[in-house]
């Protein structure tokens, strides 16, 4: 992931696929909320039985470039595409919160958290996990060093990318999430839950956190 090469991002899209469709046997009927979408196309490539409709949130602009090139082709689900800021909470709180009336809610960030710095993903955790119907998140990660050596690479990109990595999983789990599964890239070492809990990058699924009594 740290020179975000094309078999880390075909790796990575590989586990979110696979953890996806397990998730939505476990939650048959449950709603996919893609946030920061992009050109994903899993709704049109793969089968997804037992989802509800997928929900893909983006800019404006991509969601209008991404429904004039695939208005012709015909998912194997439902889909909306709703132009979405994620750090906007009162928007994202909105949109979860139509999405579940119906239903349970799958969330899926992927390449994403990484442009987020600390306290907007910490806000974003905590707007997912405050959703009663938002059952399950699966999120991609990026450690801190491999952060450091993406944003050495940008430098060369003129005006360069803000790019933030994880040295642990507290943005995540404090506001109320739980990691049920971790998947390391394929590159990666996986060396979490060791001694060191050192973080590699990956796929983590996470349910919410069930409150104590």
């Amino acid at each position: 992931m740290a020179d975000a090469g094309v078999d880390e991002v075909v790796g990575r899209t590989v586990l979110v696929d696979t953890m996806l469709v397990a998730a939505l046997s476990r939650w048959p009927g449950a709603a996919v909320v893609n946030l920061g979408a992009g050109f994903c196309t899993r709704p049109y490539r793969l089968d997804l039985p037992g989802c509800r409709e997928m929900v893909e949130a983006d800019d404006p602009a991509v969601v209008d470039l991404k429904s004039r090139i695939l208005h012709d082709r015909r998912p194997t689900c439902p889909v909306r595409r709703i132009p979405l800021d994620v750090r906007d909470g009162t928007a994202l709180d909105a949109v979860l919160a139509a999405t579940g009336r119906t239903g349970p809610v799958i969330v899926v960030t992927e390449g994403l958290l990484v442009y987020l710095p600390p306290p907007a993903l910490t806000a974003l955790a905590g707007t997912l996990a405050a959703q009663r119907t938002t059952v399950h998140w699966l999120a991609d990660i990026v450690s801190a060093s491999s952060a450091t050596q993406m944003r050495d690479i940008a430098r060369r990109i003129p005006g360069g990318l803000a790019l933030f990595g994880l040295d642990s999983l507290a943005p995540l789990e404090d506001p109320g999430w739980q990691v049920v599964a971790y998947r390391a890239l394929p590159a990666a070492h996986p060396r979490y839950g060791t001694s060191s809990r050192a973080l590699v990058d990956g796929v983590l699924a996470l349910d919410r956190q069930q409150p104590t009594r």
